[in-house]
C-alpha cells in the first residue's frame, strides 16, 4: 500500500473516531482518556469520558439513599442514573461502576441497579467485576504505585483526593495492590 492508501486509512479512522471508540476494557478506556487529555493531574474526568459514547447519557436525580446508581437501556440508548444526593466522590465511582456494567455486562441484561450494600465486599460476581473495573479505571495501578514511590502521597486521604475517590475506595485499592496500612 502506498502513501495514498495510508492517508485514506487515516482519514477514515478520523471520520469514524467518535462512533467507533473502543469501550472494551479498562485499558482501552485509559488509552482513550490519555489520548483525549481527560485528566486533571491524576484525576480522570469520568463524565467526559462517558460523554464520548453517543449511546450513553448520564442523569443525576435524587434516589433512595441505599441506591448509588443505575444503568438501563431505553431503546437503543443506555442511561446512567446517579444519585445526586451522594457525595461527588461516590458519584464518580458510581459513574465508573455503571460504565463497567455497560462495557462488561450490557449483553446480559437491560438494567442494573446498584445499592450501597454492594459497594463493600460483594459476593455477587457481576458487582465485584464492576467494582474492580471502576477501581482500575479511576485509580490505575501504575499511577497509584508511582505516587506512592515518589512520596507525593503521604497518606490515604491525600491519595484519595488526588484521584477524586473516597478514602474507603482508596484504602481498598492500595490494599488490593499489596500495600500495608495502619488501621
Amino acid at each position: 500500500m502506498g502513501v495514498r492508501g495510508t492517508r485514506r486509512l487515516k482519514e477514515l479512522s478520523a471520520d469514524n473516531s467518535e462512533k467507533n471508540l473502543m469501550f472494551t476494557s479498562v485499558e482501552s478506556l485509559l488509552h482513550i482518556a490519555k489520548q483525549r487529555n481527560l485528566y486533571e493531574d491524576e484525576r480522570l474526568n469520568i463524565k467526559e469520558l462517558i460523554g464520548l459514547k453517543e449511546d450513553i447519557s448520564v442523569e443525576y436525580i435524587p434516589l433512595d439513599p441505599s441506591i448509588s446508581g443505575k444503568l438501563s437501556r431505553n431503546s437503543d440508548k443506555w442511561i446512567i442514573t446517579v444519585n445526586k444526593n451522594h457525595h461527588v466522590n461516590r458519584q464518580r465511582f458510581t459513574l465508573a461502576h455503571e460504565l463497567a456494567h455497560y462495557v462488561l455486562h450490557k449483553s446480559d441484561s437491560d438494567s442494573f441497579t446498584d445499592t450501597v450494600f454492594f459497594r463493600g465486599a460483594s459476593v455477587n460476581n457481576i458487582e465485584y467485576a464492576a467494582n474492580e473495573f471502576a477501581a482500575n479505571l479511576l485509580m490505575p495501578e501504575d499511577k497509584v504505585r508511582q505516587l506512592i514511590r515518589v512520596g507525593v502521597a503521604q497518606n490515604i486521604e491525600t491519595l484519595a483526593k488526588t484521584f477524586g475517590v473516597s478514602v474507603a475506595a482508596m484504602l481498598y485499592r492500595i490494599k488490593q495492590l499489596g500495600f500495608r496500612t495502619k488501621e
